[in-house]
């Protein structure tokens, strides 16, 4: 529901229209903060962001802890991607071959997350209809194709940058490199954790005419979502537009604009994370 609709006057997004229209007991907050699932068409936003979203709408009334499939993957899409079982994912029916998982990377043959969708005798979801959904059999092929192929948890992006996950130096919240910039947050920023020139770089923020402009570097597959505080000890999300959980499919520069209290102190910071 979270996403622009027009009721016969101008596009205004839909979670607001309801509230406006006195369809929620309180008020809804941060609207402009929420997530959102993105289109399977949706070029602007990675390939494993659209296969999430797609999965969560889909599938998400069976294949959750304690949902009707015996299937062993999770959709929710509070669910990381490298603890939802879909990633070399075992199955309950193998279909009389070992080497089938739920996703294998580079291998549509064996990802019988795919085949589920894209043969008719098998079809999921078990809908009403044997017609397939060739968009998002185009969108699973692209995912197991090219980006999972790529894809790194952090538990072997240690193990290619530190040999080995008990390495010293190694662990979440290590700096090696004594660039400011601890291990996970250079996991989520693709940068070298053993190269100090390779870091994140700072975001940056301009103050005109009441006017805050935060800029900062965004990587793609990752979300960033600006938190602001007049205090350092209560961050709240910056409540403005564009400042979503959004995943793009490439990496870029972003600029958040809000209007702010020139009476107040405020301070930003970045929460990234991914799917």
């Amino acid at each position: 529901m979270n996403r622009t609709w027009s009721a016969g006057g101008s596009p205004e997004n839909q979670i607001r229209l309801l509230d406006q229209a006195g369809y929620f007991v309180g008020t809804v907050s941060n609207i402009n903060g929420l997530p959102y699932f993105a289109r399977a068409d949706d070029a602007a936003s990675s390939l494993e962001s659209r296969v999430r979203s797609y999965l969560a709408v889909n599938c998400i009334s069976c294949h959750v802890p304690g949902g009707a499939s015996q299937g062993l993957f999770d959709v929710r899409p509070t669910m990381p991607t490298d603890l939802a079982g879909l990633i070399g994912g075992a199955l309950v029916n193998s279909f009389g071959d070992v080497s089938n998982r739920v996703a294998v990377p580079g291998d549509l043959a064996h990802s019988v997350l795919l085949r589920r969708i894209e043969e008719p005798a098998i079809r999921m979801p078990p809908l009403a209809t044997r017609e397939l959904d060739q968009g998002a059999i185009d969108l699973l092929r692209a995912w197991i194709q090219t980006e999972l192929t790529n894809r790194q948890s952090f538990a072997a992006w240690r193990v290619e940058h530190f040999g080995s996950e008990t390495e010293p130096g190694s662990g979440p919240e290590d700096d090696a490199d004594a660039d400011g910039r601890n291990n996970i947050l250079e996991y989520l920023t693709c940068s070298d954790p053993l190269f100090s020139a390779d870091r994140w770089p700072d975001p940056g923020v301009t103050v005109s005419g009441g006017l805050v402009s935060v800029s900062f570097y965004r990587v793609r597959n990752r979300s960033f979502v600006l938190e602001h505080s007049t205090n350092l000890l209560d961050w709240d999300v910056w409540d403005v537009p564009g400042n979503q959980p959004w995943f793009s499919s490439d990496d870029m520069m972003s600029v958040i604009d809000g209007a702010t209290d020139s009476g107040s102190g405020h301070f930003f910071r970045c929460i990234i994370g991914a799917p």
